[in-house]
């Protein structure tokens, strides 16, 4: 077994989702927002499908999608939102959590909101910023229509 079959496979006991919810990828894109993970060649992402597959819960506010950096061990949520930033905060929390009961350390999970207008230096903004930190990850950033993370 190569190094990319076993860590989505150890993704998908980790995370308790199935198997389909799970692939190896570095892009998410849905409704014209993007994000993307810019990668030296031989390192592993996984993706997972969250919303409507990994976590199934109508009620339950969750992101679009989980990436999991298999050398590190962190975690990027992508939620790809259109104008509702405190629901896509609310949502890219929820993931956190989610991780969280699953014994992935804070400093390992980074939120990610792609969105189709983002202020800049905005108040509420810098709110979510902080309480990300402080509750349940590392960081949380924020774009307008595409993000280009590099690694």
């Amino acid at each position: 077994m190569n190094k990319k079959d076993n860590c989505c496979k150890e993704l998908h006991k980790e995370l308790g989702c199935p198997p389909e919810c799970i692939s190896v990828s570095t892009v998410a894109e849905e409704k014209g927002k993007k994000f993307t993970i810019e990668r030296s060649k031989n390192e592993v992402f996984c993706k997972v499908k969250v919303d409507g597959c990994c976590i199934t819960s109508e009620t339950t506010k969750k992101a679009d999608y989980a990436f999991k950096r298999c050398e590190t061990g962190e975690f990027y949520i992508v939620e790809l939102k259109g104008t509702e930033l405190s629901t896509a905060f609310k949502q890219v929390c929820r993931v956190a959590e989610f991780l969280n009961e699953r014994k992935v350390d804070k400093r390992n999970i980074w939120g990610f909101i792609v969105a189709t207008n983002v202020p800049k230096n905005n108040n509420r903004i810098a709110k979510f910023k902080e309480q990300f930190k402080k509750d349940v990850g590392r960081e949380l950033k924020f774009r307008t229509n595409q993000y280009i993370h590099k690694v």
